[in-house]
């Protein structure tokens, strides 16, 4: 199985404080790097044969994947939300099927940045294994 993913974000941030002058974007350019990580760690662990040459093609699309945080003097709330597009090419055969998860995350004071990103690294293996625990999925890559 050879496994490809691409980043189709419009815009290419991941986290994004919202009432802040000006607005911070935080841009995150390996995206696509880290989540191929997390997902052929997880088909691995379910003895998957990963290699660039295979009949089996896996392409993930990353349509959306970010949080959005909103602070006040006291508090602050992220809202992180992903949206991916799974394609698996097998021969003649293709299998597609949106994948979304969304993680919620408030504490108080302004926000930690260590923390949000372990929000988005959560969301991306919640995501992940929706993907490698999806009946429909499992189906068609063991060609049943």
């Amino acid at each position: 199985m050879a496994v490809k993913v691409n980043d189709r974000r419009t815009t290419k941030y991941t986290i994004r404080v919202k009432n802040q002058e000006p607005a911070l974007y935080v841009p995150d350019a390996n995206l696509p790097v880290n989540f191929n990580q997390v997902l052929t760690q997880a088909l691995t662990a379910h003895g998957a044969q990963i290699t660039p040459i295979a009949a089996t093609q896996v392409t993930v699309d990353i349509n959306r994947f970010k949080a959005i945080i909103e602070e006040s003097f006291s508090t602050h709330q992220s809202d992180a939300e992903a949206d991916v597009t799974v394609l698996i090419k097998q021969g003649t055969r293709s299998f597609k099927k949106q994948y979304k998860g969304s993680a919620n995350l408030n504490g108080p004071l302004k926000h930690d940045q260590a923390k949000i990103e372990e929000q988005l690294n959560n969301l991306a293996q919640q995501v992940v294994t929706r993907i490698v625990q999806d009946p429909e999925f499992i189906q068609f890559v063991r060609g049943s």
